[in-house]
């Protein structure tokens, strides 16, 4: 039976066959949490679709009871593997376990706050348009007012002031009426340059915010990135930067056009009547006890909401990028049923969140709305006794349903107000994590390099995972051309991405020319490395476009040179548009071995002294692998080259093949005197090439490179 050290206590609410609710304390708050908890669960066999609650801490878990017969031991075996992630994630992360107490909720508000002052290069155009909002504010009150003169005019029989400078009922009504024009005129202009300005300054902070985001991941460790969902990244740096446009361009605008009218209102009721000023200040008590009871209550279900959205555009990111994977396995309904189950929980989140806000918009509004009330109806009586004038109380009933009028909207407000707050906790979360691989300070020529590579006592693990390399010495002199060999898992693949320095060793040194990569600057280290790696990506774009990647500088005949050399002209030029045809998502458009081909064409133009082929040639025939290996060794004359393959018929015409098998090389030398020591190696060729009979009968001649890979976890 499996044992298990219990991260947080299970308990099982409610159970019906192939469906189960269940409490885990620890997921309260944490709605990080419990988005990676929901995304390994899914990945899981047998399981349909998972929603876990951030609010409540409750997971519903929908699975196929005949293929997981254990929920308990499931949910047991994700939270372990969360927290053991968490822990190798900790020099990345800032604060503590995925378990602490999450941070008060007040405190996502300076989120938003601290993200526009980050992009925010100048305050100036914040200012302007503060300004105009005001200028507008003070505008749009001219109208109402107006009004209000027209009417006391025609019901009074003309205005004491008016009439005095001789003026008729009918002129002062027409006086006014044309002030009434100009005064719309007026309103209408400023308004339209205060929402221009608004508009104008959040596109400058989303477009800052989406540019340092992405500035920002494409600095992180690839060991972090690999733990991440493309396309949790791609919202985040996307969608919620849009969230903070959208933020920018209305509330400001309508938080400045309220205020602003409030304090005109008040300061005109104020010069009427003091008892009438104290009395539109009766609701905020009320509105104060509403905001302190639901804005916290408010704040964690947009929260849920938020991590529903991001399961959601997962699913739909990982379902149309796989397609071609469901379509092979007939799965096109269990994914339908997937995305169904992920987006009613949207929509029940959706509904939860936008009812929440419209009962504390509603009930703010209701306040106010009575408020602004109260002095209309006293007004009216200090009218009826002789206190005020017909004139001054028109003046106060056309004002106060402006007044009124500026709490429309309050729902939609605050509904946007707290999806920002979210997002720029989403947004602010995905910056506050920091490279743990830190930039070399040296700077030099790629024309300076002799290619010369030592692994000197290299010691390096994959989180979570035993050591992968323990005191690992390899030699790669300058300008040879070397074979790196072994099952799938041995650690070749893992030898470049340290060489290359997308992870770290743990102890040890690797040496370029006697220097330590650890002090070579990023750009000018993976500038003298070329890598055709077994995973071609190619952008959406042409063929053209992908070659020239390798050096943005080359010129059109450098491109068709390097294509020509990489064995790719003839079926470039036999495509629709030759060089200008698109290629497709990832290069889906073309074969695999077109989109290899392509690929080493890149590397051809990069002209780097070093060259890594890992399985560069796995995914061509024999033809056309002959004609690349034509031309990979043309391109390995003078510069330093590995050779990472399964196949041996790919290495054997090499400088030095060194055998890797548990992390450590257990031979090593020229094709011909490995096979002359008649060991491991020799074994392997034999298997290959069909020389060994017996492993013919006995099965044992399994193309390595058709096992899994095994190596990264």
């Amino acid at each position: 039976m499996k044992r298990h050290k219990t991260v947080q206590p299970l308990r099982l609410r409610s159970a019906i066959q192939g469906r189960e609710r269940w409490d885990i304390v620890g997921l309260r708050r944490k709605p990080f949490l419990a988005e990676q908890l929901e995304w390994d669960l899914k990945n899981h066999a047998g399981v349909v679709s998972v929603r876990a609650n951030p609010v409540t801490g409750r997971v519903l878990l929908v699975y196929d009871h005949h293929i997981v017969t254990d929920t308990a031991d499931l949910l047991r075996d994700a939270l372990e593997g969360l927290a053991k992630r968490w822990a190798g994630e900790s020099a990345t992360r800032e604060g503590g376990g995925p378990f602490d107490e999450a941070p008060a909720t007040h405190q996502a508000d300076e989120h938003v706050l601290s993200l526009i002052r980050s992009v925010e290069e100048n305050t100036g155009q914040r200012w302007k348009a503060t300004g105009l909002t005001l200028l507008n504010t003070v505008a749009a009150l001219a109208p109402p007012l107006t009004l209000g003169l027209i009417m006391a005019a025609a019901v009074s029989g003309g205005l004491p002031v008016l009439t005095n400078v001789g003026l008729s009922p009918v002129a002062q009504v027409g006086l006014l009426a044309v002030g009434f024009v100009g005064a719309n005129t007026a309103n209408t202009i400023t308004e339209y340059h205060a929402k221009t300005a608004w508009q104008r300054y959040a596109a400058g902070i989303e477009h800052a915010l989406r540019v340092k985001a992405f500035a920002h991941v494409q600095h992180l460790d690839a060991a972090y990135l690999d733990n991440q969902n493309t396309g949790q990244v791609l919202s985040v740096v996307h969608d919620d930067t849009v969230k903070m446009r959208e933020f920018l361009s209305h509330l400001p605008d309508s938080t400045v056009d309220r205020v602003g009218t409030f304090a005109a209102g008040s300061a005109f009721l104020l010069a009427i009547s003091p008892v009438s000023f104290l009395l539109s200040l009766v609701p905020l008590p009320v509105i104060y006890y509403v905001y302190r009871r639901y804005h916290k209550k408010i704040a964690e279900v947009y929260r849920d909401q938020g991590i529903k959205q991001h399961a959601a555009r997962k699913q739909l990111s990982d379902s149309l990028t796989g397609l071609s994977t469901i379509k092979s396995f007939s799965r096109e309904e269990y994914e339908q049923l997937r995305l169904e189950a992920l987006s009613r929980d949207l929509k029940e989140s959706t509904e939860a969140a936008y009812a929440e806000a419209m009962r504390y918009a509603d009930m703010t509004k209701f306040a106010m709305v009575a408020g602004i009330g109260l002095p209309i109806i006293y007004g009216g009586a200090l009218m009826l006794s002789g206190q005020i004038s017909v004139t001054v109380f028109m003046l106060q009933s056309f004002v106060m349903p402006k007044m009124v009028g500026a709490m429309g909207g309050l729902d939609h407000d605050y509904d946007l107000y707290q999806s920002t707050v979210a997002a720029g906790k989403r947004l602010s979360g995905i910056l506050s994590v920091q490279p743990a691989i830190q930039n070399g300070y040296r700077l030099f020529e790629a024309e300076t390099i002799h290619g010369d590579l030592r692994f000197q006592g290299v010691t390096f693990g994959y989180a979570g995972n035993e050591h992968l390399f323990e005191d690992f010495d390899l030699h790669i002199p300058a300008r040879s051309s070397v074979g790196l060999v072994g099952t799938t898992g041995s650690g070749k693949s893992t030898l470049t991405r340290l060489l290359m320095r997308f992870y770290e060793i743990t102890k040890g040194r690797i040496l370029l020319d006697g220097q330590d990569i650890r002090e070579l600057e990023f750009n000018a280290l993976r500038d003298v490395i070329g890598l055709v790696s077994q995973d071609v990506f190619l952008f959406h774009g042409t063929v053209y476009e992908n070659i020239h990647y390798g050096r943005l500088d080359a010129t059109r005949e450098e491109v068709i040179t390097a294509a020509r050399l990489a064995e790719a002209l003839t079926f470039i030029n036999a495509l629709p548009d030759g060089f200008e045809t698109i290629v497709g998502e990832r290069g889906q458009k073309l074969s695999g071995g077109q989109r290899q081909r392509i690929a080493i064409a890149r590397v051809f133009l990069k002209n780097p002294p070093i060259l890594i082929l890992d399985e560069a040639t796995s995914s061509v025939d024999n033809e056309t692998e002959a004609a690349i290996q034509h031309s990979i060794d043309q391109l390995a004359k003078d510069r330093t080259t590995i050779v990472i393959a399964h196949r041996l018929s790919t290495v054997r015409h090499l400088d030095r093949i060194h055998l890797i098998e548990c992390g450590r090389v257990l031979e090593e030398g020229s094709h011909e005197e490995l096979l002359a020591l008649d060991k491991a190696y020799a074994a392997l060729w034999k298997r290959q090439t069909g020389d060994d009979a017996a492993a013919l009968f006995t099965g044992e001649n399994e193309d390595p490179e058709n096992q899994p890979n095994k190596e990264q976890p």
